[in-house]
Parts: C-alpha cells; sequence; structure tokens
C-alpha cells in the first residue's frame, strides 16, 4: 500500500493544501498513518509555502 498524507494552512483560514503520495517501494515498511515517509515531505512543502525557514 501506499503512504500518503493531505494537510492545510493556516489553521484558522486555510489557502494552502498539500497532499503527497508516496508509492510503495521495495524495502520500505507499510506505515498506516503515512506520517514516517509523507510527513517529513509536507512539512517542508508547507514550511516553503509559508516562507518559514528550518
Amino acid at each position: 500500500s501506499d503512504n500518503w498524507m493531505v494537510a492545510f494552512a493556516p489553521v484558522q483560514a486555510p489557502k494552502i493544501v498539500v497532499a503527497v503520495v508516496v508509492p510503495k517501494q521495495p524495502g520500505l515498511s507499510y506505515n498506516p498513518t503515512g506520517a514516517q515517509y509523507a510527513g517529513p515531505i509536507v512539512k517542508a512543502m508547507l514550511a516553503t509555502a509559508l516562507g518559514i525557514h528550518q
């Protein structure tokens, strides 16, 4: 199964939506929440879109 995550920001008045799908890869374990693989990608994309420097 693929790992995926959808997020929006800012919480009070959403203007940005990010959806990330990480296709199942040999050697990667399945994560039912998607957070392990898709989460860091979503975090980086939202930070860039919001102008937050990590």
